[in-house]
């Protein structure tokens, strides 16, 4: 139970920067992936992702804790069931389709599916033996969360019972810290391939975990906390200059080790302005309508754009790739909106139904 000491925090209600966030990083992945990738680091945008992810669940929890003195967590897996499941199972029945009319190369295997099926592509990818359905390795990210979601509730409970507010990021500290020697014994000692480091949840996880201490340790919405002006330039600049040096630092030891950990250091004061001060006109183009509307559906965008660009590379091949890019695009777009007008929306009435369960 939150003690009278607890920072009381407003009710998180809808802040727009939080999916202008969204969309910028859904679009950092996909010009990634049409084929940028040399000049644009997706994988910031699903560090973001999971950034934000660890954030928005934290504060959630926090203020159902505040209000119940409890978490439910039948009522937490039950909103996430809704939220996350049925727009992937669609989109893996989407890619099923797709292969079997030819639209995306490759082919996958039982194993690789149920691996999906059940959470594990991350793993998958790792084993050499699941073959997983082409257009859909980006699931390995969705891998990552489900893990965190599944243990993270339980463990906010049990720290919920600690007595005093620094416990508890005290424990998450120890956390990204714990993750950051295991990533560097990896690299180290094990010599492990990159893609151990990249796609596991144990080497990952923390990118979730910094948007958690976040929420409980530096809420934007806990007013009690007032940084000066000073303070407020200080942190800004130091966190464009660290994720800028973790843009353009080479070598694998540093891209696989610490890259993750300043990333997570630098999103803090990020997010904490970008919520606390969303009509501020260095953040407030965050909150234009257009950008705001693809950061409420970026989930489905993230799920289906690898898909919608093999699909228009296959219709036309010889196409130009700034082409394909629009081309899958707009495929994208278009069955985002699909699924959220007939799939997202009517779910979201149901979660917001079941809120007391």
């Amino acid at each position: 139970m939150l003690t009278s000491a607890e920072p009381q925090i407003e009710a998180i209600g809808h802040v727009p920067s939080l999916d202008g966030i969204r969309a910028l990083s859904f679009f950092l992945v996909f010009l990634a992936h049409a084929g940028l990738n040399k000049i644009i680091p997706g994988g910031l945008g699903v560090t973001v992702f999971f950034f934000l992810s660890g954030y928005l669940i934290t504060t959630l929890l926090r203020q159902e804790e505040k209000i119940r003195h409890t978490i439910s967590l039948r009522g937490f897996y039950y909103r996430r069931f809704l939220r996350i499941f049925p727009p992937m199972y669609i989109t893996l029945g989407a890619a099923i389709l797709l292969q079997h009319w030819a639209l995306v190369p490759g082919s996958w295997n039982t194993t690789g599916l149920l691996a999906q099926a059940l959470h594990f592509t991350n793993y998958a990818l790792l084993s050499g033996r699941a073959q997983i359905l082409e257009g859909t390795s980006i699931f390995w990210s969705l891998s990552v969360e489900e893990h965190f979601y599944f243990l993270y509730p339980l463990s906010l409970l049990l720290f919920f019972r600690l007595r005093g507010t620094g416990a508890r990021p005290t424990f998450l500290w120890i956390a990204v810290t714990l993750v950051l020697v295991w990533r560097i014994f990896l690299i180290a000692v094990m010599h492990s391939p990159f893609e151990r480091t990249y796609l596991s949840t144990d080497t990952r996880i923390d990118s979730i975990l910094f948007g958690c201490i976040l929420a409980l340790r530096f809420n934007p919405l806990d007013k009690s906390l007032q940084p000066s002006t000073r303070i407020r330039a200080l942190a800004l600049t130091s966190s464009a200059l660290i994720l800028l040096f973790s843009l353009v630092m080479r070598g694998m030891f540093f891209r696989e080790t610490l890259r993750y950990t300043l990333q997570g250091l630098a999103l803090m004061p990020i997010f904490f302005f970008s919520v606390r001060e969303f009509r501020n006109v260095a953040f407030a183009w965050l909150n234009h309508p257009w950008l705001s509307y693809v950061g409420k559906i970026s989930y489905a965008l993230y799920l289906v754009h690898l898909l919608m660009l093999q699909t228009a590379t296959r219709l036309f091949p010889h196409a130009h790739s700034f082409v394909i890019a629009i081309l899958g695009l707009g495929l994208s777009l278009s069955y985002a909106v699909l699924l959220r007008i007939f799939i997202e929306k009517p779910l979201a009435k149901m979660r917001i139904r079941h809120q007391s369960i």
